[in-house]
């Protein structure tokens, strides 16, 4: 059996960290619009939200990355997003769900087009021979989990053959 040392050997890594509740968390997904000196809140779905007084993030005026997930949304006299966590593009493109080759061409879509992130042809292309299934369904953290369960299954095997 692990120790829990070994489930919490990247806990020190905020960007793993982040990468790991995108995936998670996806597709409750929120664009962050800088505003002045505070920082809107849209989602796909409803248009404008609002981070939960009772949330930790409530009193952050200022998001430094472009995109927030959430687990849920709640509607008082407001609509709220709780427990949520400020992730960057990079975490969203990776561990998020599909990746759809824009219309134009020109970049990436996600969600339906909600989301469109501007790329060069060649980025695209990369994309591609990167992850091959992530065109027209993405399986990134099917192929991680599979990856862990293989590394596990060897571990399992060599510690088999020691006994």
């Amino acid at each position: 059996m692990m120790s829990l040392q070994a489930y919490n050997q990247y806990s020190h890594d905020l960007e793993m960290v982040c990468a790991i509740l995108c995936a998670g968390l996806y597709p409750n997904v929120v664009q962050c619009k800088r505003r002045g000196k505070r920082t809107a809140f849209y989602t796909k779905e409803v248009g404008k939200v609002d981070i939960h007084p009772a949330s930790v993030n409530a009193g952050v005026h200022l998001f430094p990355l472009p995109y927030i997930v959430y687990s849920e949304k709640v509607k008082t006299t407001s609509i709220y997003i709780r427990d949520s966590t400020n992730i960057s593009d990079y975490a969203l493109l990776l561990f998020g769900g599909n990746l759809v080759p824009s219309k134009s061409g020109e970049g990436i879509d996600m969600l339906e087009g909600y989301l469109h992130f501007s790329a060069s042809k060649s980025v695209i292309d990369l994309i591609r021979v990167m992850f091959p299934l992530t065109f027209p369904s993405k399986s990134l953290m099917f192929w991680l989990y599979n990856l862990k369960k293989r590394s596990h299954n060897d571990y399992l095997l060599q510690k088999q053959m020691y006994i």
